[in-house]
């Protein structure tokens, strides 16, 4: 019995000594979020459910007929992409956050045009347009890519 204890104990001994203390506190660490982060992460993400609202409330003011405030949430939707070229521009730049807002302001633009032109119509506009869209799609995710390597 006492040999049984003291093989339990020598396993136990030798299993704590695999683990090191330090690098098991250093992981810990390393997966803290600050305050800043998350701080920046619950902005972000309101400014893209903004994103959304503002999408949806465009498509259907372009949509229904007669509606006087398409200019108004148009305009409100396009604030917002200068919202989100602004939230990144302390962590990636100056630079890079206009460019970020250029490129969704072409976004919305270009979605507005397949809007005006499918609602009169236009099948030849709307496939040349939704080629543009796409277009300008990839080089967001072009954009985004080469602006964060992680």
């Amino acid at each position: 019995m006492k040999k049984l204890l003291w093989l339990g104990f020598i396993l136990l001994f030798s299993l704590n000594m695999l683990v090191d203390p330090s690098s098991t506190r250093a992981q810990t660490q390393e997966h803290r979020v600050s305050q800043s982060q998350v701080k920046f992460e619950n902005e972000f993400r309101s400014l893209w459910m903004d994103h959304v609202l503002w999408t949806s409330n465009y498509i259907t003011s372009a949509t229904t007929a007669g509606s006087e405030d398409q200019k108004q949430v148009l305009a409100r939707l396009l604030k917002n992409q200068e919202d989100i070229g602004n939230a990144v521009k302390p962590i990636y730049g100056e630079k890079a956050g206009n460019k970020l807002t250029d490129l969704l302001k072409e976004h919305i633009v270009i979605a507005g045009k397949i809007v005006d032109a499918a609602k009169t119509g236009k099948k030849a506009l709307v496939n040349q347009l939704n080629k543009e869209w796409y277009r300008n799609a990839d080089d967001i995710a072009a954009f985004l890519s080469q602006a964060n390597p992680y």
